[in-house]
C-alpha cells in the first residue's frame, strides 16, 4: 500500500492548477479514497483563497529608522 506522502506533490500541484494530466488523476483519485487528504486538501484550498499581505511602502525607511 502506498502512503499519502506518495500523493503530496501530486496533490498541491493540483490544488495550484499546474498538475499535468497524469499527476491530476493520480491526486483526484488518491482524495476520493483518504478523507484525511481531502480535509489537508480543503485546508489547503481555503488556505489559498486568503489574501496576500503586502509591506506597506515605508517598511524600509521604518526599518532603517529604529
Amino acid at each position: 500500500m502506498t502512503g499519502c506522502s506518495a500523493f503530496s506533490v501530486d496533490i498541491a500541484d493540483t490544488l495550484a492548477g499546474s498538475a499535468a494530466p497524469a499527476a491530476r488523476a493520480r491526486a483526484e483519485a488518491h482524495l476520493a479514497e483518504c478523507a484525511a487528504c481531502r480535509a489537508n486538501a480543503a485546508l489547503w484550498d481555503t488556505l489559498g483563497d486568503m489574501p496576500v499581505e503586502h509591506p506597506s511602502p515605508n517598511l524600509e525607511a521604518n526599518f532603517a529608522s529604529h
